[in-house]
């Protein structure tokens, strides 16, 4: 899914990264091999509230010579 638009760090820590609405990224883990968050619509608190882990890393293409 492509997500397109304005967005900011969404708490003074910059774990959240607010789209606008309900969206958020609350990041888990972020280095150079893994940047993780889940994908969650809603606030805490609001029992409608969903949830998403994803987990991202760097594409590594095979470099194999012949």
């Amino acid at each position: 899914a492509n997500i397109y638009g304005q967005w900011s760090f969404g708490d003074p820590s910059f774990s959240t990264i607010y789209f606008g609405g309900e969206h958020y990224w609350d990041i888990d883990e972020l280095t150079k091999n893994k940047f993780s968050f889940y994908d969650r619509s809603g606030k805490f608190g609001d029992p409608f509230m969903n949830r998403e882990y994803i987990e991202l890393t760097p594409y590594q293409e095979n470099n194999t010579t012949n």
